[in-house]
């Protein structure tokens, strides 16, 4: 039987490398056991729900405060449950989710600006566009994170992307499309830090990454 001295399992095979981490095999051939390897994105969905529920529980909060009833975040509930439905069907079914999610996230938010040009309704700009931007950032940080070991490189453009993306609600504040600007200014910050600590952490596949996305 062979062993491998990292993962600390014994495998019957013909390989000479282990087929969960790649490092060479000691040992003969005989029963094959492996172990139960718990799958990354059992983390992520519980990661995901707290911060859907987080995200339920400050709107409603903010609705009572503003209304003294809930009327708009109502809303933000129904789309919150089928954004983590959805979510969970592209992570399950799609090699690369979190681009995937990115692309319907930054269509969406155009949809949006669309639908407050035709009705002025600031509750978009204010709330709907910041969250929606929060909530893609901080999902994509916290996925790169659990998939770190092995995907980080993979999915460091993706989460420069929704960097960029979740300014969009600076602009807003800038063009004066926003008449409630604290979910704003909390997601360029957060956007902001969030770049600076892929600066410190990951400086040199940030720098190769960006050198792709702006060709220099």
């Amino acid at each position: 039987m062979k062993t491998c001295n990292n993962c600390n399992i014994n495998i019957d095979t013909p390989s000479v490398k282990c087929p969960i981490c790649g490092s060479i095999l000691v040992g003969k051939d005989k029963n094959t056991t492996y172990p139960k390897v718990k799958k990354k994105y059992t983390t992520f969905n519980r990661v995901l729900m707290f911060i859907l529920a987080v995200t339920i529980i400050i709107n409603v909060y903010l609705d009572l405060q503003l209304t003294s009833k809930i009327t708009w975040s109502q809303y933000v509930i129904y789309g919150c449950v089928a954004f983590y439905l959805f979510v969970r069907s592209i992570i399950r079914s799609h090699r690369n989710p979190m681009s995937l999610l990115t692309g319907y996230a930054f269509l969406l938010v155009v949809l949006l600006l669309v639908l407050f040009g035709l009705t002025k309704f600031y509750v978009i700009t204010n709330f709907v566009i910041p969250i929606l931007c929060l909530t893609e950032l901080i999902i994509s940080v916290f996925y790169a994170l659990i998939v770190r070991n092995m995907y980080t490189k993979k999915y460091l453009g993706v989460i420069v992307t929704n960097m960029l993306v979740s300014l969009i609600p600076f602009g807003l504040m800038i063009f004066k499309l926003t008449t409630f600007n604290v979910l704003v200014n909390i997601s360029y910050v957060l956007s902001i830090i969030s770049f600076v600590g892929l600066i410190i952490f990951d400086y040199d596949d940030l720098k190769d990454e960006l050198s792709k996305i702006f060709n220099y």
